[in-house]
């Protein structure tokens, strides 16, 4: 449930719903913050839409903050896919692998290809004690990193 809440109120979200609801053309803004954009960033979106849930509560109360909160993310709590906890698949294979008491994955450097403005990166992610390597590619370390990663997770998974 905790992970469900922080997805729901990060400000990619926040602003999505606010972008949807159109409050950016209601903001007063000074003539510098409407120049660059501000009406339309996702930081002062989300921002606004928190301002406006806080309203809600001190006039509605708890209540009503719910309901109304709860109708504009019904939408979003409804793309949710239960199996996707929204971790980064280091993360996740991580947790996996301590909720089956079995040791940390094992990443290395296996090779690097490439001049120094496009270069590519295999990263070997080993499973000690389940006799899993995977080798993830990509522009950066943490990028096949991440690959690797799912990569194992896909070949340990029931």
């Amino acid at each position: 449930m905790h992970l469900l809440r922080v997805g729901l109120v990060r400000q990619a979200a926040l602003a999505e719903i606010a972008t949807g609801l159109g409050i950016g053309e209601f903001l007063l803004l000074d003539k510098n913050a409407l120049m660059s954009g501000s009406a339309k960033s996702p930081a002062v979106l989300s921002d606004a839409l928190e301002a406006i849930f806080g309203a809600i509560f001190l006039d509605g109360g708890f209540d009503r903050a719910h309901q109304v909160i709860s109708s504009l993310h019904a939408a979003a709590i409804a793309r949710i896919d239960p199996g996707d906890v929204g971790k980064d698949p280091k993360t996740a294979l991580q947790e996996i692998l301590h909720q089956r008491r079995l040791p940390g994955p094992v990443y290395s450097l296996a090779a690097t290809r490439g001049d120094d403005h496009a270069k590519e990166f295999d990263v070997e992610c080993v499973l000690p004690g389940l006799s899993v390597r995977t080798l993830g590619t990509g522009r950066s370390r943490r990028v096949a990193e991440q690959q690797a990663a799912q990569r194992a997770m896909a070949e340990i998974k029931p």
